[in-house]
């Protein structure tokens, strides 16, 4: 008898925590909480207090069919060495690149290496 009270107090405990843990679950996994469309949800979605301005001023003229817009100013900070490592790069590129254009508008004589000169040895 005493087995059985604690099969049923074990089974009990078992349910209540699943049951616990279950609903913390619909509580806290949705990612997006204003899909599921209750009230409580809207409070965890974080919203804007108004939409963002708008920054460029129409200046009246239009290229190629599109208008043209001023925008403001751009302050860009840059560290000196990833700023000499980029254009290093771009370097290291560009003559990689001027190098297989110059190879691929060689003749294919120009593009045989020369072979290396034997020297007269008399043969016996």
């Amino acid at each position: 008898m005493r087995k059985k009270t604690i099969v049923i107090a074990a089974a009990i405990s078992a349910a209540i925590a699943f049951v616990s843990l279950a609903a913390f679950a619909v509580l806290v996994i949705p990612a997006d909480a204003t899909s599921w469309r209750s009230p409580w949800a809207t409070r965890l979605a974080a919203k804007p207090a108004t939409p963002a301005p708008i920054v460029g001023e129409f200046t009246g003229e239009y290229t190629e069919g599109s208008p043209v817009y001023r925008l403001p100013p751009v302050t860009v900070a840059v560290d000196r060495k990833s700023e000499l490592a980029r254009i290093e790069r771009e370097e290291q590129l560009a003559q990689a690149h001027h190098n297989h254009a110059r190879l691929a508008a060689a003749t294919p004589a120009q593009q045989a290496k020369p072979s290396v000169a034997k020297r007269n040895v008399p043969q016996e």
